[in-house]
């Protein structure tokens, strides 16, 4: 928004905030695909042992297996 006029610059801009530690599912209860997305991003530092909802070939390229 441009401060002085007070008029949207673009409409089509949009930001999502994530806040990760509020991000509590499990494997079981992954549903659209941004959840598996959502539990990778956050639990990257740990994955060791890969659940099977992980086994497509863009998490095997983005893991580095």
């Amino acid at each position: 928004m441009d401060v002085e006029r007070k008029i949207v610059f673009y409409d089509k801009l949009t930001f999502i905030y994530l806040e990760m530690p509020k991000f509590r599912k499990e494997e079981t209860d992954f549903h659209p695909m941004y959840d598996i997305w959502l539990y990778v991003l956050k639990n990257l530092l740990v994955l060791n042992n890969r659940p099977k909802e992980l086994c497509e070939k863009i998490f095997e390229d983005f893991l580095g297996s």
